[in-house]
């Protein structure tokens, strides 16, 4: 990734870098071998940004030199790692090659270890995306993934009646519970039962539903979405947590 510096500000000192594939990189310091950069407007969400940052520590972008170049760095000099300032915190990222999922990680690590708390959505307030546009940007940029060629097949021919009979809701609970959950899965590698939670929870935002069409929506859920069975593991766990709940408070 190359990146080359396109604005400067001679008072602050902060300079913007733009990618060859038009994303701003903003970095307001650079002491010591470490550069620190928050996100500028224009990030859809945090997977974005981390992918950024990790092109720039690829051995094949000119980012590092770059930087050094602008702030008068001797030849000799160490680059030491980039700080981000991101969701309130600042986090260390180590110079060599690392991916945008590890930086993620990284990130999740010092939130755990400061609030005790789980980012688990990309969104934050450095990115302005309100937790509503984040699903439903993930529905439509994502498939509903099945058990079977077969129960693809037959959740295809149960949502055709679904959009026909006024079932619409039903319908889409059930692919943004899939696609969500999925997404938390399968790119935030969050355990099943945190993620149908999460998702139980989020999607409240975006689809709303009668108790009983949330039944309906849970029932094709577990006859063909790919997690199914975990699905349905989870929801046991959930009534075994409630009942022994209830044996706690007697």
């Amino acid at each position: 990734m190359t990146t080359f510096v396109f604005d400067d500000d001679e008072f602050v000192k902060m300079y913007k870098f733009r990618t060859q594939d038009n994303h701003i990189i903003l970095v307001e310091e650079f002491k010591d071998g470490i550069a620190t950069i928050r996100p500028t407007e224009g990030y859809r969400n945090l997977e974005e940004f981390a992918d950024v940052i990790s092109g720039c520590l690829d051995k094949r972008s000119n980012f590092v030199s770059k930087v050094m170049g602008v702030y008068g760095c001797e030849k000799n000099k160490k680059f030491k790692g980039i700080i981000l300032k991101i969701v309130g915190i600042s986090v260390f990222i180590p110079p060599e090659e690392i991916t945008g999922e590890q930086i993620i990680k990284i990130i999740e690590k010092v939130i755990q270890d400061l609030y005790g708390t789980d980012l688990r959505y990309t969104i934050d307030i450095d990115f302005n995306v309100k937790l509503c546009d984040f699903v439903t940007s993930i529905y439509y940029n994502t498939s509903m993934e099945f058990s079977s060629t077969t129960a693809e097949k037959m959740w295809e021919s149960e949502s055709n009646f679904l959009t026909s009979s006024n079932g619409n809701r039903i319908f889409d609970y059930v692919e943004t519970f899939a696609k969500y959950a999925q997404y938390l899965i399968e790119v935030r590698k969050k355990e099943f039962f945190d993620a149908f939670y999460y998702t139980l929870e989020d999607i409240e935002q975006v689809v709303l539903v009668e108790p009983e069409e949330q039944e309906k929506a849970m029932d094709f859920l577990i006859k063909y979405w790919i997690y199914g069975q975990e699905l349905v593991e989870w929801h046991r766990q959930m009534i075994a947590d409630e009942m022994q709940s209830v044996i706690d408070e007697l």
